[in-house]
This record gives structure tokens, sequence and C-alpha cells, in this order.
């Protein structure tokens, strides 16, 4: 269960920002929330364009917890589509912890301090 790009196609919708990847012939479907991605640091998100352009910016991080959310069975399945959804990027990498913390704990220590880190720099940025 190795999950790849599928394509580079990102589309916007219902408040959420999706990319596809594929595991083997399964189609998989990333929704990352407009909320998610907008904590991830930079200005803020105002037109669809700028949510397309800041997910293929962090398409391989939103990726990576994908990948480990999907390994760890976290996703649903719509039609012929399986789909991860990542609303939280401290929730998310949560569970992608929880799912390598038996495998690799300091790869689950650096996940958590980076997913924070970014939450942080959001913050910082916001009160100046």
């Amino acid at each position: 269960m190795r999950l790849t790009l599928k394509t580079t196609t990102i589309s916007v919708a219902f408040d959420t920002v999706s990319f596809f990847m594929a595991d083997e012939d399964k189609t998989v479907r990333v929704d990352v929330s407009q909320d998610a991605l907008a904590k991830t640091g930079g200005p803020p998100l105002r037109t669809k364009d700028a949510f397309v352009q800041r997910l293929a910016t962090y398409r391989r991080y939103f990726a990576r917890i994908a990948a480990f959310k999907y390994a760890g069975g976290n996703y649903r399945t719509e039609v012929r589509v399986r789909v991860v959804n990542i609303t939280s990027l401290i929730s998310a990498s949560k569970q992608a912890a929880r799912v390598i913390t038996a495998v690799a704990p300091s790869l689950r220590d650096r996940l958590l301090a980076s997913a924070t880190s970014c939450v942080n720099r959001r913050r910082v940025e916001l009160t100046q």
C-alpha cells in the first residue's frame, strides 16, 4: 500500500483543496481543508488561485500526511475513490504519529515538531 502522486491537478470546492494520489489501481483523493492550508504560513489566502498555489507549494508535506493516514486505514470510500481528509495540521500529525510510533519513534517526534512549528509560525505572523 504505497501512495504515489497521480496527477498535478488541484481542485478547490466546498472549503476544501484536493489533489489525487494512487494506490496501484485505486484512486485516492486527498482533501485538505482550506483552514489547515491557511495555517501553513505565508500571507492570508483569499482567492482560489492562492489556495491552489499554496497547496502546490506544500503538496509533498500533505502527501506524506495522507500516506500515513491511508496506511493506518484512515480514509473513506466514495463511489470508486478513496478519500483521505486533512482538516487540522496538529491532529493529522498526531494521527500519522500513531501509525508510525511502533516503527520509528524519532520520525514521530520530528513530524509532530514540524506541524507544531508550522502552526506556531503562523500564529507569530498573525500577531505581528
